[in-house]
């Protein structure tokens, strides 16, 4: 069978032999931008400069399975650190959040908070488990939000890469003056 590359978004085969010398072509299912690996291309081309929005897609010969896509370089990524970071801090945020409004709405008093450390008995957990989809989905807004304006502050210090010189063939030449 002959190779084929496969969206990742939608799914949509494309022979190899369709997209011939190009380094990359449009998907037919969804119009996004899928690059083909050198080594299907029938003759070696130039590569196209890289974008941040499309990723290497890397097919299965036979066609079988799913695409994978190859890592990508990003500049403007979080760390794993900051992430981290934030998710420490996120944690308690989140449920300090979501308990100090429980608690200002009459939905969780003081008593049973207390209830949680002295009472027996698998019910006193109650006032607090039916709070914690609450404080998950508190937390995960707190770290979309912050992982993002992180990205966002992060490309804005981050100069993009200088342009390399251009060269014009249409300088104007002086005429080469006869010997004398």
């Amino acid at each position: 069978m002959a190779p084929v590359l496969q969206c990742p978004d939608c799914g949509t085969k494309h022979p190899l032999a369709v997209a011939g010398q190009a380094a990359s072509f449009r998907c037919t299912g969804c119009d996004r931008v899928l690059k083909v690996p050198a080594q299907f291309r029938t003759s070696p081309g130039p590569e196209p400069l890289s974008d941040a929005s499309v990723g290497a897609v890397v097919p299965h010969r036979n066609g079988d399975g799913p695409a994978r896509r190859a890592p990508k370089e990003r500049s403007d990524a979080v760390p794993r650190v900051w992430r981290f970071i934030v998710w420490l801090i996120a944690l308690p945020l989140a449920f300090a959040i979501v308990f100090g409004f429980a608690r200002v709405i009459g939905i969780l008093s003081g008593n049973q908070l207390q209830d949680v450390f002295l009472d027996t008995g698998w019910d006193r957990f109650w006032p607090v488990a039916r709070l914690l989809p609450f404080v998950a989905l508190v937390m995960a807004a707190i770290v979309q939000f912050s992982v993002a304006g992180l990205a966002r502050l992060r490309a804005k210090k981050v100069p993009p890469p200088p342009e390399p010189p251009r060269q014009d063939r249409t300088e104007m030449r002086e005429p080469a003056r006869p010997a004398s």
